[in-house]
């Protein structure tokens, strides 16, 4: 099949997002405005996330101070950036987690008070925040130590940090050529839980496995697998995108519709 997309199905993709990102309080929301934003189709996005500010951190807040930071430059940029450090500072918050995950996302420049805060969690290797304060460390190392200890994370005894391990390096590419084998390995282990066996899929760049998930009954696995296809543009890679735009889940559709949409600019 043709990656092509003609005219009434490039809008119907874009419509898909647009309806998506202005979901109310929804996570389903801030992932597709992050979409639209990468496609560089904002309009009207900032004064409809601006309409969702509140002042106290929350898993969705967190989401709208992200979309904001990318929506802006210079000194508002950093504003959000600012709010997004007050919340991992804040040691009495629950959601710092969810807070140096969006600094990791963003890339955002480091401070020293959040360096030391960074440093802290990384290093508390029982720590459910651990894996996302190594990929926000590994941002600025000049070596993989921090990539080499989440590795080692893929063993933890805990399923959660061994996830998050997983998906923090999916997002550090491109990876030692020893650890994406062990990621290509635990991909292949059949006693391994699903949804870790496609996060090491993804990240070991294993895509004979990973597109072997596709049908997979989690949405979330169906969704990362979405985002992945965003990076391939071969036709199989297209055929997939168009298969998951069927999804019953909004977040799998919104993240094919933006797949698609990818796909055809790559190969333009």
């Amino acid at each position: 099949m043709s990656c092509s997309l003609t005219m009434p199905e490039e809008a119907g993709n874009y419509l898909i997002l647009d309806e998506a990102a202005r979901l109310p309080a929804s996570l389903i929301g801030i992932h597709a405005a992050e979409s639209l934003i990468k496609l560089n189709r904002t309009s009207d996005l900032e004064p409809h996330y601006l309409a969702q500010v509140q002042d106290e951190a929350g898993a969705y807040q967190i989401g709208v101070w992200r979309v904001l930071a990318q929506l802006n430059e210079g000194a508002e940029r950093d504003a959000w950036h600012a709010r997004l450090r007050t919340t991992l500072l804040n040691e009495s918050s629950g959601f710092r987690i969810h807070a140096i995950e969006s600094l990791a996302k963003l890339r955002a420049p480091k401070t020293p008070d959040e360096v030391i805060a960074v440093n802290q969690i990384a290093d508390a290797a029982d720590h459910p925040g651990s894996p996302f304060a190594l990929w926000r460390r590994a941002q600025w190392e000049t070596d993989h130590s921090s990539v080499e200890i989440l590795e080692k994370q893929l063993d933890s005894e805990q399923e959660v940090i061994r996830f998050r391990a997983a998906y923090a390096l999916w997002h550090l590419q491109p990876l030692p050529d020893a650890i994406q084998k062990t990621l290509i390995k635990k991909s292949n282990d059949s006693g391994l839980p699903e949804s870790l066996r496609l996060m090491c899929a993804l990240a070991g760049q294993n895509r004979q496995v990973w597109e072997k998930h596709i049908d997979s009954t989690i949405p979330s696995n169906r969704y990362f697998i979405a985002l992945e296809l965003a990076r391939h543009s071969d036709p199989h890679a297209c055929l997939l995108a168009r298969q998951l735009l069927k999804d019953p889940d909004t977040d799998v559709r919104a993240a094919a519709a933006y797949a698609r949409l990818k796909q055809q600019h790559d190969r333009q």
